[in-house]
């Protein structure tokens, strides 16, 4: 049997953190129910209807100043304006018993002096589902085209496209439990010429996966479910073959509706992770996804916790173990005014192949930030924000960088409270 330890220091005390916020989670679920009643369905709150379509379109103008390391790099960094805009839309759409929600979005990064930077972008999403007696199938698709940075360890800038295309049907077996199978394909490509760090991202990245889910879903509210998900996955790479790998994740947790009182998503769980390449080594542990926001009279306080196994760009550290944390706290000062305060760090523990030798490599990722902002009429609000991003890697000093992040953004469509 192959198997590595993921970050051998660390693993306790973040097995001991995913624990107790699961704990938490529990603790507050009696309270939470307590404090929900039914609400509107999300298209009742559109902000505009034409025919059978329910829609709320979004102006977002973000970035709007100075990035003082364009490139993310570790020496001599380089300073431009930049800024990014795009319209976007939520979508409901009624065609008698079938429902449809999507999201889409366009936007155009600009950047004053690196034209090269410069790129157009789209996001996009979509399901339909037929609600019927006891049974619900159901399909939904995205697909992105984007020249944003597609990870945590990759800084340039290139061209990507991930497609993904999943079915399923949700079966009601009792009044509040309703057992959920589902199949899903996803596509990765990146632009071929992408090069980064010598590695040609195409090349190393490309790859089609395959997953495969069953899950029991338990209303224990109108706005909270109790889910117990299990998956398995498959991984293959078009070019680095000694890259594919099966896994399986079994994940516990809750999600909670956005007009509840804690609202987001809260799963901790076990992965196995099993590479196809003697070579490569395997990883076995604790993984999670937490996204959740809780309002306490005039403060928004919001929690992401996310571990799992992510593949590297590159060679001789195929994946990493990602382990990141981040607060933020929105305070409303008035009526139109609030601030905000946030801070993340991401632990990258990279998995060496067994031919490589060395010690393990972890680097770090800090980013604070802060930020005022004042809302205009009840559809557009104003910000300011300064963020401060740092990259530690004792083993690959040129994988380090410090930069600042100062500027605006405008916001027009989203409702306020």
């Amino acid at each position: 049997m192959r198997f590595v330890r993921a970050s051998t220091e660390t693993v306790p005390a973040h097995r001991t953190l995913l624990v107790w916020i699961l704990a938490c989670a529990c603790h507050a679920l009696p309270c939470v129910a307590a404090a929900q009643d039914p609400a509107p369905e999300p298209a009742d709150l559109a902000r505009y209807r034409f025919g059978p379509i329910h829609f709320t379109p979004v102006l977002q103008i973000r970035n709007i100043g100075v990035d003082t390391n364009v490139f993310n790099q570790a020496e001599e960094p380089e300073q431009d304006f930049t800024a990014s805009i795009g319209p976007a839309a939520d979508y409901w759409v009624r065609l008698g018993r079938v429902r449809v929600h999507g999201k889409t979005s366009l936007d155009y990064n600009y950047f004053q002096e690196f034209k090269t930077q410069r790129s157009f972008g789209t996001e996009n999403e979509v399901r339909a589902e037929l609600p019927l007696n006891r049974l619900q199938p159901f399909v939904h698709g995205m697909y992105v085209n984007t020249s944003r940075r597609p990870d945590f360890e990759i800084d340039v800038r290139t061209r990507h496209r991930t497609t993904r295309l999943g079915a399923g049907v949700d079966v009601r077996a009792l009044s509040r439990t309703v057992f959920r199978l589902e199949g899903e394909e996803s596509r990765l490509r990146f632009n071929e010429g992408a090069v980064f760090f010598g590695t040609n991202l195409a090349d190393a990245l490309d790859r089609r996966s395959r997953s495969y889910r069953v899950s029991v879903r338990h209303a224990l509210t109108p706005l909270t479910t109790f889910v117990v998900q299990t998956e398995q996955q498959e991984d293959r790479f078009d070019i680095s073959f000694d890259r594919n790998a099966d896994s399986y994740r079994v994940l516990p947790g809750f999600e909670l509706d956005p007009r509840a009182l804690i609202a987001g998503r809260a799963f901790v769980g076990y992965r196995s992770f099993t590479t196809l390449d003697p070579d490569v080594p395997d990883f076995d542990g604790v993984v999670a996804l937490v996204e959740a926001e809780y309002t306490l009279r005039a403060t928004k306080f919001g929690l992401a916790v996310q571990r799992d196994a992510w593949y590297s760009y590159e060679l001789e550290e195929p994946f990493f173990i990602v382990t990141e944390l981040t607060l933020q706290v929105t305070q409303k000062v008035t009526t139109n005014w609030d601030t905000v305060g946030r801070m993340s760090r991401q632990l990258l523990a990279y998995q060496q192949r067994q031919s490589a030798g060395g010690s393990e490599r972890t680097d770090t990722v800090w980013a604070f930030g802060g930020g005022v902002g004042r809302r205009v009429g009840r559809t557009a609000r104003i910000g300011i924000n300064v963020d401060h991003l740092r990259r530690e890697s004792p083993r690959a000093p040129a994988r380090g960088y410090n930069g600042w992040r100062i500027g605006g953004s405008v916001t027009y469509g989203v409702q306020g409270s």
